[in-house]
């Protein structure tokens, strides 16, 4: 569903699409240690199904004299493996899951226990970017939030120190912002500041794998 919406000095458009996704012999990534040596295999999973929503909005307005332009996008999804926890296969106990899932993780020991849900996924991400015209400058500012990675290979706690703990630390998942300021010299020529993860927050969207720090970039645009 997709809608226009025009309110005073505001155009914009509102998009929601509700997706249902059913797999057979879907294949996942496991952690696997074959010969003295540990690595990936991707394996089958005999059933899967994949369900939940997306909204997103674009506008494009005025504050005051102040141009402004908006971009926001929220995902959720509620992916559980029907292979490994059978009775999600009949339809009462995924939506129960899926709903109370909204919230949060249901029953996180029962569903690490069972797995119910598919390794490696995110159920929430949101995605919003803002921008202002201030004479000669644009200012930017970035928000991604990742919801917590509810399952991973167990291995990954046990044997890479300090996945478990980061794990423990940060089972709210984890928002990172950025930011820019560009300087319009001409219609040419541009000049850009961005600052990359500007709280220099610690995080990981991989286990075992740290994210950048707060990183400054200078952009120069020259157009011909």
């Amino acid at each position: 569903v997709k809608k226009a919406v025009k309110v005073s000095k505001w155009l914009g458009y509102l998009d929601m699409a509700l997706f249902w996704q059913e797999y057979k012999d879907m294949t996942e990534l496991n952690l696997i240690f074959q010969d003295n040596q540990l690595g990936f295999q991707t394996q089958n999973v005999t059933r899967a199904r994949i369900a939940g929503l997306e909204l997103s909005a674009i506008g494009d307005g005025k504050i005051g004299p102040i141009p402004v332009r908006l971009l926001a996008g929220y995902t959720f999804n509620y992916p559980a493996n029907l292979a490994t926890d059978t009775a999600q296969k009949k339809m009462s106990d995924y939506m129960y899951n899926l709903f109370q899932s909204m919230g949060g993780v249901v029953n996180l020991d029962s569903l690490n226990a069972k797995a119910s849900i598919l390794k490696y996924r995110l159920r929430n991400v949101t995605k919003a970017d803002i921008e202002f015209d201030l004479g000669k400058f644009t200012l930017g500012y970035t928000y991604t939030y990742n919801s917590f990675m509810d399952r991973i290979d167990g291995i990954f706690e046990v044997y890479i120190p300090g996945v478990a703990e980061y794990r423990k630390l940060h089972n709210q998942g984890m928002a990172i912002m950025d930011a820019r300021c560009a300087f319009h010299i001409n219609e040419k020529s541009t000049v850009t500041l961005i600052v990359k993860n500007f709280t220099n927050r610690e995080y990981s969207l991989r286990p075992g794998l740290m994210e950048a720090p707060r990183s400054f970039t200078l952009q120069y645009k020259l157009k011909f």
